[in-house]
């Protein structure tokens, strides 16, 4: 729709709201136009008009009202707004439990919850046998299924959801992605073909097309791949520096980074890029001196940002972590609704030493955001290593934590060590073991295993965890001061 169309809709919708200011058409049609348009708060006031003002709602304009406004509550991304959505939707449920459109949106609203998608797959997997669901329903029970390492469940909703003359993009790419995550190359040829047909110029068939180079091992094929991109596409160049970077053609990748500055200088935001870039190949200096420059032309928070990295730069020595720790905490004081930023100076403070500073700021942090998981996680830690007092209210914590970013091994550890502390030896050892499982290149798994087996009097397991906890690369230095101190204690107890 044009700007002058859309003009032209907005003076109608009011036109008619002016004429009928109860009339549920009216509101119904002014609600979903203003939400089209990304302006909730002025839908969400044409919504409660609907509800509140209309002489006798129908059963439809309630349930319509419902869905909508649980659309709009799980779209900021809290908890407590998602509970709310869902008691919305069970309303609606409870005067018609068939209803096909609040049985999608249930689902939906539960599988933002890791710890409820078992009950999303069970309202989606019976309206998938009915054939009563969309390809984007599809993809998402495909999706849940995947992370429940059901693979057969997701490849058969993925073909379903696949079905018809023109896929969606979206779909396509993740299928994609995961034929050649499981070294299915030539069906995964098959569905890049698709994408292609679609967006023949588009970024994921360039990600995906070097991701086939490389499983196949054609270095020289994916080199040239990305370099006759970054030539017939300039304006992708960024994407492309990120790719070289990505598949190790560091000097080439070091080449498309300048590019992408020098294509539009006036753009400070492009010189962050490649400030990271250099991070991660450790010239901190060179790295700081952009980042110092950037402080003066971009966002804070930016800054901050891109310099995190740094911190833990194998050259990075203690005045330029200093350096790093101000533009955090410079960008935080800007802008103190950045929790995310908030949540890594704590990080930060624990591996200092100041608990007390970390602890406070954590909780600061959860007083704004309630469901940052980062801070969380950081909290329930601090509490079980000071505290053994403690623990139930760091379990509490850290089970709020997976609740809401799911069993990663980093919260599953986290829940491992608080378990530890509480003397529940066996959960903590069935915790990591599963975690070790899933993801064996985890050091800090081997190592809290191995402090699970020592305190529940199993040595010699204990001696092999630490040693396997080694080998992958943890050093005393890695740990924070609280930890260090038992991690010392627990390699001399074991005679290592």
């Amino acid at each position: 729709m044009m700007v002058g169309d859309t003009t032209q809709a907005e003076t109608a919708i009011q036109s008619a709201l002016k004429e009928k200011p109860a009339d549920p058409a009216a509101l119904r049609l002014a609600t979903g136009f203003y939400l089209e348009r990304g302006r909730p708060e002025e839908a969400g006031k044409y919504l409660d008009a609907l509800v509140a003002r209309v002489p006798g709602p129908t059963p439809d304009d309630l349930a319509w009202a419902n869905r909508t406004r649980a659309s709009l509550l799980i779209r900021k991304g809290r908890f407590a707004d998602a509970d709310e959505a869902l008691r919305l939707i069970d309303q609606n449920l409870a005067r018609r439990p068939d209803s096909i459109e609040d049985l999608r949106l249930k689902a939906t609203i539960l599988a933002l919850r890791p710890s409820r998608i078992e009950e999303a797959i069970k309202i989606l997997e019976p309206l998938s046998g009915a054939n009563q669901l969309t390809s984007g329903d599809r993809f998402l029970l495909a999706q849940l299924h995947l992370r429940g390492g059901q693979e057969a469940k997701y490849q058969g909703e993925m073909l379903r959801a696949l079905e018809g003359k023109e896929p969606a993009p979206l779909h396509l790419a993740h299928y994609t992605s995961y034929l050649i995550s499981r070294n299915q190359l030539e069906q995964a040829d098959r569905w890049l073909a698709v994408l292609r047909q679609l967006e023949p110029k588009s970024q994921s068939v360039l990600e995906l097309q070097a991701a086939l180079f490389k499983a196949r091992g054609r270095q020289s094929d994916l080199l040239a791949l990305l370099e006759t991109r970054g030539r017939e596409a300039p304006d992708q160049i960024g994407l492309v520096a990120d790719l070289l970077n990505r598949y190790g053609f560091v000097k080439e990748a070091e080449t498309a980074y300048k590019a992408f500055i020098a294509r539009d200088p006036k753009q400070p935001e492009r010189a962050l890029a490649f400030a990271q870039f250099l991070g991660r190949q450790d010239r901190v200096a060179e790295a700081l001196a952009i980042l110092k420059k950037a402080w003066s032309t971009c966002r804070p928070e930016q800054v901050a940002a891109a310099s995190l990295p740094l911190y833990d730069a194998p050259s990075v020595n203690e005045d330029q972590r200093s350096q790093v720790e101000a533009w955090l905490s410079a960008a935080i004081q800007k802008r103190p609704e950045a929790l995310g930023l908030a949540a890594r100076l704590g990080a930060i403070w624990l591996r200092q030493g100041r608990s007390d500073d970390a602890e406070a700021l954590y909780r600061r942090i959860l007083g704004s955001g309630p469901d940052n998981v980062e801070a969380l996680n950081g909290l329930a830690w601090l509490l079980a290593m000071r505290d053994q007092g403690k623990t139930q209210e760091a379990l509490e914590l850290i089970d709020r934590a997976i609740d809401g970013g799911g069993r990663t091994p980093s919260l599953v550890d986290t829940r491992a060590v608080v378990l530890i502390r509480s003397g529940q030896l066996d959960r903590a050892i069935q915790d990591l073991s599963n975690a070790q499982n899933a993801d064996p290149r985890y050091p800090s798994l081997a190592l809290h295993l191995s402090w699970a087996f020592q305190a529940s009097g199993n040595t010699e397991a204990a001696r092999k965890a630490f040693q396997q906890a080694e080998k992958l690369g943890w050093k005393p230095e890695k740990s924070d001061p609280i930890e260090r101190s038992f991690m010392v204690k627990l390699r001399q107890d074991l005679g290592l």
